[in-house]
């Protein structure tokens, strides 16, 4: 599998919160995080293992890597790879692709939309919150009361997102050491 997100700078100066990795946690905690989480999911089953390799693709001065690649290993032989910039000029803010290799074959979707749209029934739509977003939108807060109030599924579940936050770290410290970082062992 391949997901990647990438696009123009979107932050809003040089002083914002995620280029301090000390407030972020690194570009693997802020976005990288969201891919692996999508990438687990689709496969099945949580990663085991972690690779990344990063740039500073806007500016060396940059105390986060702008441009980041994680590679994920899981048990069954499947492998994730997940792309995230935001430093890439002349793109817009929302150039995503996905791929996905499997035995039945291959799925591909790629999109890069200026605002925020999105694929309906209908076809490309302007996403807004008396359309489809706004849907989406209310039906996620409603799944978000529903498991407050102890009537619906924790979604997705505590342990998932643990495990992508697991995950983002690990990134962050491959980033750092050069090394493959095995998920479940000692460090």
């Amino acid at each position: 599998m391949r997901i990647a997100m990438n696009g123009g700078w979107i932050w809003p100066g040089w002083q914002h919160w995620v280029l301090d990795p000390a407030l972020s946690g690194g570009h693997s905690l802020h976005n990288g995080i969201h891919l692996v989480d999508l990438a687990g999911w689709w496969i099945g089953e949580e990663a085991t293992s972690v690779f990344s390799a990063g740039q500073h693709a806007t500016s060396e001065a940059l105390r986060i890597h702008d441009y980041l690649v994680i590679k994920l290993g899981f048990a069954s032989g499947a492998s994730a790879i997940c792309e995230v910039s935001r430093g890439e000029r002349p793109r817009s803010a929302s150039y995503l692709e996905l791929v996905v290799v499997g035995t039945d074959g291959v799925l591909a979707r790629e999109w890069d939309a200026e605002g925020v749209l999105a694929w309906t029934d209908d076809g490309l739509t302007a996403w807004g919150v008396d359309g489809p977003g706004g849907r989406v939108f209310r039906r996620e807060l409603e799944s978000f009361a529903a498991a407050i109030r102890g009537t619906g599924a924790v979604v997705p579940p505590v342990e998932a997102a643990v495990h992508a936050v697991d995950l983002a770290v690990a990134s962050e410290e491959s980033l750092a050491t050069g090394r493959t970082i095995r998920i479940g062992a000692a460090r």
